[in-house]
Protein backbone atom coordinates (compact mmCIF):
# COMPACT_ATOMS: atom_id res chain seq x y z
CA UNK A 1 0.00 0.00 0.00
CA UNK A 2 1.37 3.47 -0.92
CA UNK A 3 1.60 6.20 1.70
CA UNK A 4 -0.73 8.35 -0.39
CA UNK A 5 -3.44 5.69 -0.01
CA UNK A 6 -3.59 6.00 3.78
CA UNK A 7 -6.12 8.33 5.46
CA UNK A 8 -4.90 11.93 5.94
CA UNK A 9 -4.87 13.66 9.32
CA UNK A 10 -4.20 17.34 9.95
CA UNK A 11 -3.09 17.36 13.62
CA UNK A 12 -0.81 15.18 15.72
CA UNK A 13 -0.58 14.49 19.43
CA UNK A 14 2.84 14.15 21.06
CA UNK A 15 2.36 10.37 21.42
CA UNK A 16 1.48 9.74 17.75
CA UNK A 17 4.07 7.65 15.91
CA UNK A 18 5.45 8.44 12.47
CA UNK A 19 7.00 5.88 10.12
CA UNK A 20 10.48 6.63 8.81
CA UNK A 21 13.03 4.82 6.67
CA UNK A 22 16.50 5.09 8.17
CA UNK A 23 19.29 6.17 5.83
CA UNK A 24 21.86 3.90 7.47
CA UNK A 25 20.19 0.56 6.77
CA UNK A 26 16.94 1.26 4.89
CA UNK A 27 14.90 -0.23 7.73
CA UNK A 28 11.47 1.11 8.63
CA UNK A 29 11.22 2.46 12.17
CA UNK A 30 8.91 4.74 14.14
CA UNK A 31 9.49 8.00 16.01
CA UNK A 32 7.07 9.80 18.30
CA UNK A 33 5.83 13.22 17.26
CA UNK A 34 7.33 14.78 20.43
CA UNK A 35 10.80 13.34 19.68
CA UNK A 36 10.58 14.45 16.05
CA UNK A 37 9.67 17.99 17.14
CA UNK A 38 12.64 18.06 19.50
CA UNK A 39 14.93 17.06 16.63
CA UNK A 40 13.68 19.76 14.27
CA UNK A 41 13.15 22.60 16.76
CA UNK A 42 15.30 25.70 16.43
CA UNK A 43 14.16 26.76 12.93
CA UNK A 44 14.81 23.40 11.41
CA UNK A 45 18.44 23.27 12.44
CA UNK A 46 18.04 19.90 14.14
CA UNK A 47 18.61 21.46 17.55
CA UNK A 48 16.85 20.94 20.87
CA UNK A 49 16.07 24.14 22.79
CA UNK A 50 16.73 24.69 26.52
CA UNK A 51 15.94 27.81 28.55
CA UNK A 52 17.11 28.40 32.11
CA UNK A 53 16.15 31.57 34.00
CA UNK A 54 16.37 33.51 37.22
CA UNK A 55 12.64 33.94 37.82
CA UNK A 56 11.14 35.54 40.94
CA UNK A 57 7.61 36.22 42.13
CA UNK A 58 6.06 39.53 41.13
CA UNK A 59 7.51 42.40 43.17
CA UNK A 60 10.66 40.55 44.28
CA UNK A 61 13.86 42.42 43.31
CA UNK A 62 16.91 40.72 41.81
CA UNK A 63 19.41 40.96 44.66
CA UNK A 64 22.77 42.43 45.64
CA UNK A 65 26.00 41.85 43.69
CA UNK A 66 29.28 40.54 45.04
CA UNK A 67 32.34 42.61 44.07
CA UNK A 68 35.85 41.65 42.89
CA UNK A 69 35.21 37.89 42.88
CA UNK A 70 33.80 35.46 40.33
CA UNK A 71 30.28 34.79 41.59
CA UNK A 72 27.59 32.39 40.38
CA UNK A 73 24.56 34.22 39.08
CA UNK A 74 21.24 32.92 40.46
CA UNK A 75 19.49 30.55 38.03
CA UNK A 76 16.47 28.87 39.59
CA UNK A 77 14.12 27.64 36.87
CA UNK A 78 14.09 25.36 33.82
CA UNK A 79 11.56 27.15 31.61
CA UNK A 80 11.97 24.80 28.64
CA UNK A 81 13.90 21.58 27.95
CA UNK A 82 13.45 19.71 24.67
CA UNK A 83 16.01 17.12 25.86
CA UNK A 84 14.10 16.29 29.09
CA UNK A 85 17.55 15.60 30.54
CA UNK A 86 18.73 18.90 32.05
CA UNK A 87 19.07 19.13 35.83
CA UNK A 88 19.34 22.32 37.91
CA UNK A 89 20.48 22.38 41.55
CA UNK A 90 21.74 25.37 43.57
CA UNK A 91 22.18 27.60 40.48
CA UNK A 92 24.26 24.93 38.70
CA UNK A 93 23.01 22.92 35.72
CA UNK A 94 24.01 19.68 34.03
CA UNK A 95 23.50 19.15 30.28
CA UNK A 96 23.52 15.80 28.44
CA UNK A 97 26.60 15.11 26.29
CA UNK A 98 26.60 17.07 23.04
CA UNK A 99 27.54 20.25 21.18
CA UNK A 100 25.76 23.44 22.25
CA UNK A 101 25.23 27.06 21.27
CA UNK A 102 24.46 29.49 24.09
CA UNK A 103 23.08 33.01 24.44
CA UNK A 104 22.99 34.31 28.00
CA UNK A 105 21.55 37.70 29.03
CA UNK A 106 21.49 39.04 32.58
CA UNK A 107 20.32 42.32 34.12
CA UNK A 108 22.68 44.55 36.13
CA UNK A 109 22.31 47.93 37.83
CA UNK A 110 24.86 50.43 39.15
CA UNK A 111 28.06 48.46 38.50
CA UNK A 112 31.42 49.37 37.02
CA UNK A 113 33.25 47.02 34.61
CA UNK A 114 31.50 43.66 34.56
CA UNK A 115 31.60 40.47 32.50
CA UNK A 116 30.16 36.95 32.42
CA UNK A 117 31.68 33.52 32.01
CA UNK A 118 30.32 30.00 31.58
CA UNK A 119 32.16 27.91 34.14
CA UNK A 120 32.65 24.15 34.37
CA UNK A 121 32.34 23.98 38.16
CA UNK A 122 33.19 20.27 38.33
CA UNK A 123 36.60 20.73 36.67
CA UNK A 124 37.18 24.38 37.71
CA UNK A 125 37.68 25.42 34.07
CA UNK A 126 36.20 28.29 32.08
CA UNK A 127 34.31 27.36 28.90
CA UNK A 128 33.43 30.82 27.52
CA UNK A 129 33.76 34.51 28.44
CA UNK A 130 31.14 37.16 27.73
CA UNK A 131 31.35 40.74 26.50
CA UNK A 132 32.61 43.46 28.88
CA UNK A 133 30.00 45.97 30.04
CA UNK A 134 29.62 48.90 32.47
CA UNK A 135 26.51 50.22 34.25
CA UNK A 136 27.70 53.59 35.56
CA UNK A 137 26.85 53.73 39.30
CA UNK A 138 26.95 57.54 39.52
CA UNK A 139 24.35 57.81 36.75
CA UNK A 140 22.25 54.88 38.00
CA UNK A 141 22.56 52.93 34.75
CA UNK A 142 20.78 49.61 34.28
CA UNK A 143 21.43 47.26 31.41
CA UNK A 144 22.31 43.75 30.32
CA UNK A 145 25.50 41.73 30.10
CA UNK A 146 25.79 39.06 27.39
CA UNK A 147 27.61 35.81 26.68
CA UNK A 148 27.49 33.99 23.33
CA UNK A 149 29.34 30.98 21.99
CA UNK A 150 29.58 27.30 21.15
CA UNK A 151 30.90 24.52 23.38
CA UNK A 152 30.98 20.75 23.82
CA UNK A 153 29.94 18.65 26.82
CA UNK A 154 31.45 15.15 26.87
CA UNK A 155 30.37 13.99 30.34
CA UNK A 156 28.11 15.05 33.20
CA UNK A 157 29.61 18.26 34.56
CA UNK A 158 28.06 20.98 36.72
CA UNK A 159 27.99 24.28 34.82
CA UNK A 160 27.27 27.77 36.12
CA UNK A 161 26.84 31.26 34.69
CA UNK A 162 29.18 33.50 36.69
CA UNK A 163 29.99 37.21 36.71
CA UNK A 164 32.84 39.42 37.85
CA UNK A 165 32.40 43.11 38.64
CA UNK A 166 35.19 45.38 39.85
CA UNK A 167 35.07 47.11 43.23
CA UNK A 168 33.51 50.55 43.57
CA UNK A 169 30.04 49.89 42.22
CA UNK A 170 26.87 50.84 44.03
CA UNK A 171 25.91 47.95 46.35
CA UNK A 172 22.14 47.64 46.12
CA UNK A 173 19.34 45.09 46.32
CA UNK A 174 18.67 46.14 42.70
CA UNK A 175 22.12 45.10 41.34
CA UNK A 176 20.50 42.08 39.64
CA UNK A 177 17.54 44.16 38.47
CA UNK A 178 14.46 45.94 39.79
CA UNK A 179 10.96 44.49 39.87
CA UNK A 180 8.01 45.64 37.75
CA UNK A 181 5.40 44.34 40.21
CA UNK A 182 2.56 43.91 37.70
CA UNK A 183 1.55 40.45 38.93
CA UNK A 184 3.62 38.55 36.37
CA UNK A 185 6.95 36.78 37.12
CA UNK A 186 10.11 38.90 37.35
CA UNK A 187 12.94 37.58 35.13
CA UNK A 188 16.49 38.75 35.80
CA UNK A 189 18.57 36.30 33.75
CA UNK A 190 18.03 33.99 30.80
CA UNK A 191 20.31 31.26 29.49
CA UNK A 192 19.11 30.13 26.05
CA UNK A 193 20.83 26.98 24.80
CA UNK A 194 20.52 24.95 21.61
CA UNK A 195 21.82 21.37 21.43
CA UNK A 196 23.16 21.22 17.88
CA UNK A 197 25.05 17.95 17.91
Amino acid sequence: MKISEYPVITTLSDNDLLLIETASDGAYKSISNSNLKAEVSGNGSGSAYIQLTDTRASGVVGGTATFASWTTRPINNIDHDDTSAVTLVSNEFVLPSGIYQIEATVAFYGLFDTKLRLQNVTDATTILYGINAQFNPSAGFVGHSHLFGKFTVTANKSLALQYYTVSGGSSSQYNYGGSVGDGSPEKYASIDIWKVG
